[in-house]
């Protein structure tokens, strides 16, 4: 049987219900109008952080000393209950690794597609309390810019580099966004369950779209959606499209058939989604509904996590990195196609926490003759694991093949070597060596080509 959407329910029961499903402080935002992209949506498209659309907005900087005093001060409370262990207990290496990944994500954008998390959160607050917005002006729909001031003195688009950092910064986005890593043990029935709820509840609910294959992902708004047997219907606010074209009729709409695989439809780029349950708590700055670590449910068991982390991360712009682990997964990152990774030093990373130990394969592969600096670290509850570098150079076409072994134990012996170097054509023959060694692809090429040699 069809089932109402969110609005066809309330508008049975009549506008009381819309206030008795918002939260307190919401009720103002008019819940009964609902939220619109047309008017609620930015007059602005996403961006890059480097990019010459709004050349007077320099994406908000984030320093590794401000990203290890915020895990040291301000993860302190929840850290322990998600854990089990006190943010001071931690070895000072593996403090070093969590700021080190967390500062690099934050700078190049790569978490989620350019601004668009912030820019999901903005227009979430500014809908829920038009009066945040600059004087003049009626909705964020008619700001055709980042770069208009507020009454405090900080322009929009700094107000939106605030959240895109708080998904890092924050310890419970930072935890909610790695279950992107793992979808296969995602629950997409509950996943749904909890992101309609909110939608209920609040009238609007971020998600996280996410392409399994790639780990790039994308936020969106939820703002409506309809129930129909095993599939529901999710309209949202992209941040990706301006204003004006969803008032010309643009609309975009995602399927979620939870038992299915892969569980969402509608997006060219995008096939699973994750809600994090606690980023409304995130928006308000307070401890509601936090996670909590417990004993009886693994899904809430987060100190395997941290019993080893790895880090592996190159210097130069001209070399792709692919890293296997000893367990023969491909280590990864979050990546976006808005990302900006000429804002650190850091070009190209790979992380992975509940890391094991063994011997990990590195490849570095020349797009160009480039000298680079290979970083691997190694680090977990124990102490320091690995931390070593080497300085090397490297033609175009040409791979360069390491070994790392990451010990069962920090008192044992930890090493990187250098294994072999070989034209990238020993991986794929009959392939044009330029175009293939260029980003992505090679490194998922020679990862395969890895793995087949093991065998």
């Amino acid at each position: 049987m069809r089932r109402l959407g969110r609005r066809g329910f309330l508008a049975s029961l009549g506008a009381g219900a819309a206030t008795l499903a918002a939260a307190p402080g919401v009720a103002d935002a008019r819940e009964d109008e609902g939220f619109s992209p047309a008017t609620h949506g930015f007059g602005f498209r996403n961006w890059r952080g480097n990019e010459p659309a709004y050349p007077a907005h320099d994406h908000r900087a984030v320093a590794k000393s401000e990203v290890r005093e915020c895990v040291e001060e301000d993860w302190k409370g929840p850290f322990s209950d998600l854990f089990g262990t006190p943010v001071a207990r931690l070895p000072d290496a593996l403090v070093g690794l969590l700021s080190s990944q967390i500062r690099v994500a934050a700078a190049q954008l790569s978490s989620t597609d350019g601004h668009c998390y912030g820019m999901t959160f903005s227009a979430q607050e500014f809908f829920e309390n038009p009066s945040l917005l600059p004087a003049d002006v009626d909705d964020a729909a008619s700001l055709r810019t980042p770069e208009v001031p507020r009454e405090s003195g900080e322009t929009i688009g700094v107000h939106i580099d605030e959240y895109q950092s708080t998904q890092l910064l924050d310890v419970h986005s930072w935890l909610g966004r790695h279950r992107m890593l793992r979808p296969h043990r995602i629950d997409f029935e509950a996943e749904l369950a909890a992101l309609t709820a909110a939608v209920d509840a609040f009238g609007t609910a971020g998600v996280t779209l996410v392409d399994t294959a790639t780990r790039r992902s994308h936020q969106v708004l939820v703002y409506d959606y309809e129930a129909d047997g095993a599939k529901t219907r999710l309209r949202v606010y992209d941040p990706n499209v301006p204003a004006r074209a969803y008032q010309r009729g643009y609309r975009r709409r995602l399927t979620v058939r939870p038992t299915r695989t892969p569980p969402l439809t509608g997006h060219p780029d995008f096939d699973s989604l994750v809600f994090n349950r606690w980023d409304r708590a995130i928006r308000a700055d307070a401890d509601v509904q936090t996670p909590q670590r417990t004993a009886e449910s693994d899904g809430d068991d987060f100190s395997h996590l941290l019993e080893r982390a790895v880090r592996f991360s190159v210097t130069s712009p001209n070399v792709s990195l692919s890293v296997v682990a000893p367990d023969g997964r491909t280590v990864g990152r979050n990546v976006a196609a808005k990302m900006d990774r000429s804002r650190t030093d850091v070009y190209a990373m790979r992380y992975r926490y509940d890391a094991p130990p063994g011997d990990y394969r590195v490849s570095v592969v020349g797009q160009r003759d480039a000298t680079y600096e290979l970083t691997a670290e190694a680090a977990g509850l124990d102490g320091s694991y690995l931390e070593r570098s080497v300085t090397a150079t490297v033609r175009p076409g040409e791979v360069r093949e390491y070994v790392v072994t990451v010990p069962e134990s920090p008192d044992a012996e930890a090493t990187l070597r250098e294994r072999e170097a070989y034209p990238f054509s020993t991986v794929v023959r009959g392939l044009d060596v330029p175009s293939l060694a260029a980003g992505a692809a090679a490194g998922a090429a020679v990862s395969a080509y890895v793995l087949r040699r093991d065998d």
